[in-house]
């Protein structure tokens, strides 16, 4: 199996197990609460178009009619007022569950306006104890209004129950309540019933329900009791949905709302905004199980694929922050139309992978940092070697083909330099003229490939294509003359005899990579190209030149008018099948 093809096949399975993690979270609703708090972003506020209009018992109209609780008269007189001009129906978000404490005149007054209204009304009634089971939700009792204020066939009423949050924050409804054997509407949908509004089709509710939030407390038209009360005619009440309720703070009857980030909104606004909700068909609903988890998996994936094959880490890191964009703008618009996803989780399975693989990759990237450290740090100059770093995802360890200039150099007469000096006296004389002369191949970022006995290989083009490479290289071997030139001085001094060389270039296709086995290896070039730059050196000796290159190095040549060439005509070389023109260097 191939690296590519293992490192793919890890990082799936690394992949796939962030998934899983992802999606057992999922399944036992981790990060709900965070979820919902990020949804609450979601909703589109708006100002509606509604004839729902909110009669508010406001802190003017306790100022002007008196402290709460009000009796039962200025209910029976609103009623009254609103005959001349009936609304479709009045919701009275008021529990009127006890008997008044100003005597049974109280309650009756308000009895005889009911026997007499020419329109509907839905009165509050309060579920205690709430439970839910997977079908329903169930109450162990009510609160409902006297039941003299149901005697009329005009009255009725509906749970005003919200659920609220851990944060306090309301965002469900029981869309119906069972208690024994009944079952009771929502306040809000028993007062589009009564007012005969027809309800969007096709739109099941559960029964417990997630608001729709879209509108905020200045959405509705609203008007103070006490005005409604002294000018109806002042205000359009006819065919309209009106909403009594409580907005004077003192009341209390107040609760947090995904739009009114942290402040209180009136119960009253929340039922009208259930009944803007209802009325529209709206709903929001979990998408199921199946397609939550395949997303997380999808995710997981593409962002290893991503991280698989962009190789820049730069672009690699741009696309996870676009993938991540899309799935925010994706959830967004599946919230719109109805469907919640699970944001964190599909972050998550999103990050996660992200993290962890580029965790991975760094430790790879190290490793084969390290790697090419140990492999190029003894043949190339720290210049080169950085650059080979830097340029990571170029650089092949293994044998691949390339095109460069290859250097042989070799000491003339060696042998009979070592017939007249002790082995101790040789290897100094050697580490000397190596460590000169390879100074030249260093500086002029070539690699040096070894020293074979006297001679020495180097060669450009590899790791790093250099397209200077052949001018480095007779650069290279110049300044091996000039330094070794220096070193004759010292030896002539010190009574010892000079040292002179040969060296042969040339340039062309060489497989270039480690070569040897697990327990010793060389990064070097091998092939036709070194035997002919081998072959091309020795031929220094034939025709009297310091220097010879082939052909192929002339033509590779960018700056020619630096260097003065000599023509030494055609010359065959062993293990060539064409005869090679070469050319002497001054």
């Amino acid at each position: 199996m191939t690296p590519l093809k293992t490192s793919l096949r890890k990082n799936i399975v690394l992949s796939l197990c962030v998934a899983f993690l992802v999606a057992l979270s999922y399944s036992f609703s981790l990060f709900s609460a965070t979820e919902a708090r990020i949804e609450d972003n979601f909703f589109d506020k708006k100002t509606v178009k509604s004839d729902t209009i909110i009669i508010a018992i406001d802190d003017d109209s306790l100022s002007a009619l008196g402290q709460w609780p009000w009796g039962r008269s200025l209910y029976a007189d609103l009623i009254t007022t609103l005959k001349s001009a009936p609304p479709k129906v009045l919701g009275i978000d008021i529990l009127l569950s006890e008997k008044s404490a100003r005597g049974e005149r109280d309650d009756l007054l308000l009895q005889k306006a009911l026997l007499d209204v020419n329109f509907p009304i839905v009165f509050a009634s309060q579920a205690l104890n709430l439970t839910l089971s997977k079908t329903e939700v169930i109450a162990e009792s009510l609160i409902k209004p006297l039941p003299l204020f149901l005697t009329s066939s005009s009255t009725s009423f509906g749970i005003i129950n919200v659920i609220d949050d851990t944060d306090a924050v309301v965002r469900h409804f029981p869309y119906r309540t069972t208690l024994s054997t009944s079952t009771y509407s929502h306040f809000a949908l028993q007062i589009l019933k009564k007012a005969q509004v027809t309800l969007v089709k096709n739109t099941p509710y559960s029964p417990l329900e997630r608001i729709v939030y879209s509108t905020t407390k200045n959405s509705f038209t609203t008007v103070s009791f006490k005005d409604a009360l002294a000018h109806p005619e002042l205000y359009n009440f006819k065919d309209k949905i009106i909403l009594l309720g409580a907005t004077a703070s003192s009341l209390r009857d107040n609760q947090k709302t995904p739009l009114s980030k942290g402040a209180e909104t009136p119960g009253v606004i929340i039922h009208a905004s259930i009944l803007e909700m209802l009325r529209e068909g709206k709903k929001l609903a979990p998408v199921s199980p199946f397609v939550e988890v395949l997303l997380i998996l999808a995710l997981a994936v593409l962002t290893c694929l991503l991280l698989q094959f962009v190789r820049r880490l730069e672009v690699a890191i741009f696309c996870i922050i676009l993938l991540t964009i899309f799935t925010t703008l994706g959830t967004i618009l599946f919230f719109e139309r109805g469907y919640t996803l699970s944001l964190v989780h599909l972050l998550l399975s999103l990050i996660l992978t992200a993290s962890l693989l580029l965790l991975r990759r760094f430790r790879e990237s190290e490793k084969i940092r390290e790697s090419i450290q140990k492999t190029f740090s003894k043949y190339v100059s720290p210049t080169v070697l950085e650059l080979i770093l830097k340029n990571q995802e170029t650089i092949t360890l293994g044998g691949e083909e390339r095109e460069i200039t290859v250097l042989f150099s070799d000491i003339r007469g060696f042998t009979s330099i070592s017939e007249d000096m002790s082995p101790t006296e040789l290897v100094t004389l050697l580490n000397r003229y190596f460590g000169a002369v390879t100074k030249e191949i260093i500086e002029h970022d070539g690699v040096l490939d070894k020293y074979i006995g006297d001679a020495i290989m180097a060669f450009w083009g590899a790791p790093l294509t250099d397209e200077m490479q052949a001018d480095k290289a007779i650069r290279t071997a110049q300044g091996m003359l000039r330094r070794l030139e220096e070193l004759n001085k010292e030896l002539v001094a010190e009574g010892k005899r000079e040292i002179h060389i040969g060296v042969g270039i040339y340039t062309g296709k060489a497989v270039v990579g480690n070569v040897g086995s697990d327990l010793r290896f060389d990064y070097t070039a091998i092939g036709d190209t070194v035997n002919a730059a081998s072959r091309i050196e020795g031929l220094t000796k034939d025709y009297s030149q310091k220097i010879i290159i082939g052909e192929s190095t002339k033509m590779h040549i960018k700056n020619k008018e630096e260097f003065v060439l000599t023509n030494l005509g055609a010359q065959e070389v062993k293990g060539k099948a064409e005869s090679i023109t070469i050319y002497g260097i001054e």
